[in-house]
């Protein structure tokens, strides 16, 4: 009977092991090549669960895969275009947009390590001055030449 029982779950334990195998290489399969550009199971089911969807297609259906699929596929094509020689990596309007984005990024960061970061306000100090901050005023002039 033990031996019965051994064996079970020795067999039990070698279609988990293969069950679990199976899985693995469904995952890092690829489900679209495009130029040397793979969209593998795994990054497909990022996008679908991990990520936010607009309205028209977070439900689970066919239709819905579908838009998924087709805005990884748009973006390895775009990926594509931008790598080679064509008009959009040449477009100096492109470059000088980047560009400007990347600077406008340095200096947020540059600001956030020079100044924020260093900054340490008293808990104290802040209360003082909210209860100050809702205060309204009646100011009366007179404007003379």
């Amino acid at each position: 009977m033990i031996k019965k029982i051994v064996l079970l779950s020795i067999l039990l334990l070698f279609m988990a092991c293969s069950w679990f195998k199976k899985e693995t290489e469904s995952t890092t399969k690829p489900l679209v090549e495009i130029n040397g550009r793979t969209i593998s199971m795994d990054e497909f089911i990022k996008r679908a669960e991990y990520t936010i969807r607009p309205p028209y297609c977070r439900d689970n259906y066919n239709i819905h895969k579908k838009i998924i699929l087709n805005s990884l596929i748009a973006e390895k094509l775009m990926a594509l275009e931008l790598d080679g020689d064509s008009l959009v990596a040449e477009s100096d309007y492109l470059s000088n947009y980047l560009t400007g984005r990347k600077e406008q990024a340095m200096r947020e960061v540059h600001y956030y390590k020079t100044a924020r970061e260093k900054v340490d306000i008293n808990e104290q100090e802040i209360n003082q001055v909210f209860q100050r901050a809702g205060r309204k005023y009646q100011v009366a002039f007179i404007n003379l030449p």
